[in-house]
């Protein structure tokens, strides 16, 4: 449960968290805030991200049966 909540923390606990994550891991740097985002929405929305990529790389003229 804290785990999940590390990213929501103020960027003193994370370079601690960053520290112990080095030693345990190998982690060498936190992720940038733009991943964190996507990576939350990608989660909490996974079938709306897909049918936006899919209506962004995939055209309906060229879909075979």
């Amino acid at each position: 449960m804290v785990y999940s909540r590390i990213p929501n923390l103020s960027r003193r606990f994370q370079y601690r968290w960053l520290e112990f994550s080095r030693v345990i891991q190998g982690t060498t740097t936190l992720l940038p805030q733009w991943d964190k985002c996507v990576n939350f929405i990608e989660s909490a929305l996974p079938y709306v991200v897909g049918k936006m990529f899919v209506d962004v790389h995939f055209q309906e003229d060229k879909k075979e049966m």
